[in-house]
């Protein structure tokens, strides 16, 4: 009997097996943390947001707008510009101003409930 050998066989064995088990912990542990619905939410906002960032030349509107007069001027220009561009880029601009308002409403129902919880506590 080689006690030893074994020893050394069964240390590395195990230790594979814990590599093996944690990585699935992992695994895990990311898949749960990017399904998470605010993760989602913000995944597609900055994917609408990349997208749109891509397709429009941002310099180019930003410059056209600071050349109007007024506010008003600035909103029937941004108001154009939307609409004489193509579904493509109207639907990720909408789908990221709706993603981005509902991060923003979760953001503040939840520092909301936050600011709630620690006065309560200090009361």
């Amino acid at each position: 009997m080689n006690t030893t050998n074994e020893s050394q066989q069964f240390g590395i064995e195990d230790y594979q097996l814990n590599h093996a088990v944690m990585r699935r912990v992992w695994a895990v542990y990311f898949v749960r943390s990017a399904l998470h619905p605010e993760a989602v939410k913000f995944f597609v906002f900055a994917a609408c947001c990349g997208t749109a960032f891509f397709m429009v030349s941002v310099a180019n509107v930003i410059s056209n707008v600071s050349h109007l007069s007024n506010i008003l001027d600035g909103a029937f220009y941004i108001y154009g510009a939307f609409l004489n561009t193509s579904i493509v880029v109207e639907a990720t601009i909408v789908i990221a101003l709706g993603a981005g308002a509902w991060l923003a409403y979760d953001a503040t129902r939840n520092l909301g409930g936050a600011i709630y919880h620690m006065t309560r506590q200090h009361a």
